[in-house]
């Protein structure tokens, strides 16, 4: 089996998740996990437990070997219909308490940023903003 971190590297996205939260469970029976609530290009979703947390690619491998690429900054809350879905898939998977750890994975991306020197830059104004519509070598 190949490593979390390749699986992301190598696959694209299972799905692009919008949306999203991140919510810790405590289970009847068994240890916590955490899993990802939020919409894909089609649904919305409760992912299985997440394995590994790529903070540089915002993606998570979770055990189903799906890989989620996390769009965008999270929703402001669990509520409506992804509310509704976790209320179903926890008394479907016996949850007893859970803690929404957003917050937690956020830092970790904002962290990751900093080092990476990618907070706090300013585009330049004269930038050029307007899409090139060329052509690659080869291409018809």
């Amino acid at each position: 089996m190949e490593s979390p971190q390749s699986m992301i590297l190598l696959h694209p996205p299972t799905y692009n998740f919008f949306e999203w939260r991140v919510l810790e469970a405590n289970f009847q029976e068994g240890d916590p996990s955490r899993h990802l609530v939020g919409r894909t290009e089609d649904n919305i979703r409760v992912s299985s437990p997440i394995f590994v947390v790529d903070e540089v690619l915002r993606s998570c491998v979770t055990y189903s070997r799906n890989v989620y690429r996390l769009v965008g900054m999270p929703g402001q809350e669990l509520g409506g219909d992804l509310a509704d879905l976790w209320k179903r898939w926890g008394r479907t998977n016996g949850v007893v308490s859970a803690i929404d750890v957003t917050d937690e994975v956020l830092a970790l991306f904002g962290t990751v940023d900093e080092e990476l020197g990618f907070c706090n830059e300013v585009i330049p104004d004269d930038f050029p903003r307007t899409p090139f519509w060329g052509r690659f070598p080869g291409s018809n």
